[in-house]
């Protein structure tokens, strides 16, 4: 005798859309911090106040570059700190505010400060493992960290 079969009014279950890393993570995953720090420059702001045409080419070679090589051997958990942290966009300079919309990117709520010297600093966000460039900051304008006991 053949089966009467019912036609399901259910929809098939579709998969769901995987999430996208956000580019304001407000803490480190463990994973992250075991995983080696890497550094892209696609959306590296060239203009502006912070602009990377504004660094002299001595200090990119003799400076930067090193710089971030060295980070490159050392892992998220070795990095971030006390010296190269992440940032709130709201304690940033009205100059980094208004630049960040200016070049559509004021839907980042967290930088992260990368030391490179006492005072030099670059600035981007971190996507999983990678850095994203984005400004140069030789004179640490772009946050004025609160010194203590002041």
């Amino acid at each position: 005798m053949p089966s009467s079969k019912k036609k399901s009014s259910r929809k098939p279950r579709q998969k769901q859309n995987p999430v996208a890393v956000s580019k304001n993570p407000r803490s480190t995953p463990s994973s992250v911090n075991s995983k080696n720090f890497r550094w892209n420059t696609e959306n590296a702001d060239l203009e502006g106040e912070y602009g990377w045409s504004k660094i002299e080419l001595k200090a990119l070679l003799n400076e930067v570059i090193p710089r971030l090589q060295k980070y490159e051997t050392m892992t998220w958990g070795e990095i971030e700190g006390k010296e190269s942290h992440f940032i709130d966009v709201d304690n940033c300079s009205k100059e980094a505010q208004k630049r960040l919309k200016e070049i559509k990117l004021d839907d980042v709520e967290q930088l992260f400060s990368l030391r490179i010297g006492s005072r030099k600093r670059i600035f981007g966000w971190r996507k999983e493992a990678i850095f994203y460039v984005l400004w140069w900051d030789p004179d640490h304008k772009i946050y004025l960290s609160k010194i203590k006991h002041t």
